[in-house]
């Protein structure tokens, strides 16, 4: 997410993608991403397992872009 809108951090992220509705879809389905990332952040010490998740979303996100086209 934070590479995806170029953001400092993860929350600020979540808020450049959920105001830009034309961009990045519904609110409510982008802010699944903060959750799942407070989720896996705060339940999950392994990297390897957040990162796999990470990339989920990053898949997410553009599949929601493809379906726009």
């Amino acid at each position: 997410m934070k590479h995806l809108t170029n953001a400092n951090d993860i929350y600020q992220a979540n808020e450049i993608m959920c105001s830009d509705k034309e961009m990045w879809g519904q609110g409510y389905i982008v802010n699944e991403g903060i959750i799942l990332w407070n989720m896996f952040h705060n339940k999950l010490k392994d990297m390897r397992k957040v990162i796999l998740i990470l990339i989920t979303l990053a898949m997410m996100s553009l599949f929601t872009l493809l379906i726009k086209f």
